[in-house]
């Protein structure tokens, strides 16, 4: 009787995890466009936002995307645990100036960066880059709701 409690403990305690995991998490958008083609992204501008990022999603409208804001410039590494949508990830500095692109696979828990600082990091689907023409060097117009120094809130 006693294996048969832990088992419903660890039960509860596994489900509360889930639901803690799936967890409304709610973000900003705003406008961005990217070698003339205009996109709709999500703002991930807190850690909570950021943590949760594109998880549990099924899929992306083609004109959709998530932009990570950064509090400082680093060499940030991303990686797929719960995601399910192949990604582009275009790393930017302070400038919008493109500094890396990376692929991102489905769930991979693999740390991918792009081995430069960046400030700004932006999941498009799989393959948007190539189709836009997007290099490194190309520089991409920050929109205001994202600059550095515009107020930030820590709500979910």
């Amino acid at each position: 009787m006693i294996h048969r409690s832990r088992l419903v403990l660890v039960a509860l305690v596994l489900s509360a995890a889930v639901c803690r995991a799936e967890e409304e998490v709610t973000f900003q958008t705003t406008e961005m466009t990217i070698k003339d083609k205009k996109f709709t992204v999500e703002i991930a501008d807190t850690e909570t936002r950021r943590e949760r990022g594109l998880m549990y999603r099924e899929k992306m409208a083609a004109d959709r995307g998530m932009i990570f804001v950064f509090e400082t410039a680093a060499n940030y590494k991303f990686w797929m645990k719960n995601t399910k949508i192949p990604l582009d990830l275009v790393f930017l500095d302070a400038s919008g100036k493109v500094v890396g692109i990376c692929d991102l696979k489905p769930a991979d828990k693999t740390p991918v960066g792009c081995g430069s600082a960046s400030l700004y990091a932006i999941e498009l689907n799989a393959g948007t880059a190539k189709n836009t023409g997007l290099k490194v060097g190309d520089k991409i117009a920050l929109p205001e709701k994202v600059l550095k120094g515009d107020k930030r809130s820590d709500e979910k």
